[in-house]
């Protein structure tokens, strides 16, 4: 299965670099088989596990560890303040 689960993800990173509009459809196969043997993402590389996440934040528009937005300056408060 774990073969399986590469060839995918393989064929991910293919269609990521390629721009193919099925991407939706390799991170759904790959999602439901790794859902069911979720033992198999401990033995997959970083640069696979980054395939899949850039594949998901391609599908749903949404970043997993976006970075904070920076917040207005806070204003400076004196002791009178208090």
């Amino acid at each position: 299965m774990t073969i399986e689960i590469k060839n995918q993800i393989a064929q991910l990173s293919a269609a990521l670099t390629a721009g193919d509009p099925a991407i939706a459809s390799h991170v759904a196969t790959i999602y439901n088989n790794l859902k069911n043997t979720p033992e198999s993402i401990h033995l997959l590389t970083d640069e696979e596990i980054c395939s899949i996440v850039k594949g998901f934040e391609t599908t749903s528009g949404n970043k997993l560890a976006a970075t904070p937005a920076k917040s207005k300056a806070k204003a400076q408060l004196s002791i009178s303040d208090f």
